[in-house]
């Protein structure tokens, strides 16, 4: 998830907070008004684990353009057009995956302390995810767990194992994939594609950040 704020801070002292959720933990990005630096936390279950910490320019009174985003497993802060943490700080997965009511029903909050600023053009934007298909090449965009209702915590049981798909590939042939993955109609549906009807040759990996370079 990215969320996305314009801040008016008329008095440069105490704190403000950007918190997204993923799964059992939430992530925060926490900047000390008064000196500007940018704190980034991994809250877990039962701990606060500091990821790193950078200055940033948000010591003065001002509006600013902010941006927070976990992707992949990697938090990355715009301040303005400033990367203060470069690409990103990488974390390791949890130690429980699964969903959890209280953080998917919360996915993203803000938060002042010993402060007040002024939040503006606020924007949550969402990752798009790739489904099993198979049974239900249809309807490409519904859960892949049976009887599950995201508005409903109670039906979430199945989250924590999802059902896997098989597809054989031949050779000589590719599977493909839609980048728009809950609306796309791909080889989850029509099958594999020859690979003589394919035009041009895939050379490079720009997507995650952190597997960027020429395809092996």
């Amino acid at each position: 998830m990215i969320l996305e704020c314009e801040a008016a801070i008329d008095s440069p002292q105490g704190e403000l907070t950007l918190e997204l959720s993923r799964g059992l933990d939430r992530f925060r990005a926490r900047w000390d008004l008064a000196a500007g630096t940018c704190t980034l936390l991994r809250v877990t279950e039962d701990s606060e684990q500091k990821l790193d910490s950078k200055p940033t320019a948000m010591s003065k009174k001002g509006d600013y353009r902010l941006r927070f985003a976990n992707v992949d497993r990697r938090l990355i802060v715009w301040v303005n057009e400033e990367l203060p943490f470069g690409d990103g700080v990488t974390y390791p997965p949890p130690k429980r995956s699964g969903p959890s009511e209280k953080n998917d029903l919360e996915p993203a909050r803000i938060g002042v302390q010993e402060t007040t600023v002024a939040v503006h053009r606020l924007k949550l934007f969402r990752d798009i995810y790739y489904t099993v298909g198979d049974e239900r090449n249809d309807r490409p965009n519904e859960p892949d767990v049976p009887g599950v209702n995201f508005a409903d915590p109670s039906t979430w049981g199945g989250l924590d194992k999802p059902p896997l798909a098989t597809y054989y590939v031949p050779p000589g042939q590719s599977f493909v994939l839609g980048d728009n993955s809950a609306e796309s109609s791909d080889s989850r549906m029509w099958g594999c594609v020859p690979d003589r009807l394919l035009l041009g040759r895939a050379f490079f990996v720009y997507y995650p950040l952190q597997r960027v370079g020429p395809l092996r």
